[in-house]
């Protein structure tokens, strides 16, 4: 691409859909986002996702529940054909990007050699072993958090495990992995949400910090979103958080750490977050509980 078109159609609404969306949008391109589904980010907490939705700019045309039939070109330019509520609609746009998401590519025989697979992902346990010991699968092939900075960490439970014979010393916590969602606003998330909760039966307590009365949101004047605390009611141990809005993909590094070292909201409430940052609202919304 050598320059800007006009007018930009993405189908799915997915992170890469939103995040490109939000981009061109700055960019000053007419966008308009076709998702299959009923909301945005629909692998995502429902909540975190409405509240994005919320935020974004509404010059982005966002298409729910349009399922796509057909792309045509002529002209230089592109009709996307959908589906929506079984009425049949068009949008033309000067380029169209397909963001319908990812899947592991898992090599070739992998299951002739025994090695298990189930819905195109191999079969990991927590050392990252295969059901063949000595046999490992870090990263997207084991389609259990397909992000660059959870591979690299699996990848060094893999080397540790392998160096110690295959008797395993080190475990991925993969509900310790912060995830970003790099839109204008941005939005993160680490651990267990809600809805994970209630089909676990796990109860939680919640908690949150507005920063609409944070310093360091009010002096950048980003005073949308909020930082929310989920902790387990019975031991009161972090479980899960999201961050939405100003500095998300720092805080939610922060959140990870308390998740990962089973922090409770005491510990995290006596924690002295430098002011005026925005980190303040981690240990300011634990003391809402004590």
């Amino acid at each position: 691409m050598k320059e800007l078109p006009k007018s930009l159609t993405i189908i799915g609404a997915g992170y890469i859909g939103l995040e490109t969306a939000t981009i061109f949008n700055e960019f000053g391109v007419k966008v308009r986002v076709v998702e299959m589904m009923d909301r945005i980010l629909p692998t995502m907490e429902p909540r975190l996702s409405g509240k994005l939705r919320a935020l974004l700019d509404p010059n982005i045309e966002i298409i729910l529940n349009a399922r796509v039939e057909e792309i045509k070109k002529y002209d230089g330019k592109y009709e996307v054909i959908y589906t929506q509520h079984e009425i049949k609609k068009t949008v033309k746009s000067d380029l169209v990007l397909m963001a319908i998401g990812r899947k592991p590519v898992v090599p070739q025989r992998t299951q002739e050699i025994g090695i298990n697979v189930k819905e195109g992902k191999i079969i990991v346990n927590n050392a990252l072993q295969t059901n063949i010991p000595h046999i490992y699968a870090p990263g997207d092939v084991n389609g259990a958090s397909m992000l660059f900075h959870s591979a690299v960490r699996q990848s060094l439970v893999a080397a540790n495990n392998i160096m110690a014979g295959n008797h395993p010393i080190d475990y991925m916590n993969f509900d310790a992995v912060p995830t970003t969602v790099f839109t204008f606003p941005k939005i993160a998330y680490v651990g267990l949400m809600p809805s994970i909760a209630k089909e676990k039966c796990v109860e939680l307590v919640e908690t949150d910090y507005q920063f609409k009365v944070d310093s360091r949101a009010q002096i950048f004047d980003e005073m949308e979103g909020e930082i929310r605390e989920f902790f387990d009611v019975r031991t009161m141990r972090l479980v899960g958080a999201w961050v939405v809005g100003i500095d998300a993909d720092n805080l939610i590094g922060e959140l990870g750490i308390a998740i990962a070292n089973g922090l409770n909201v005491k510990d995290i409430a006596e924690f002295a977050n430098q002011h005026p940052m925005s980190s303040e609202g981690i240990s300011k919304a634990a003391r809402k509980l004590l």
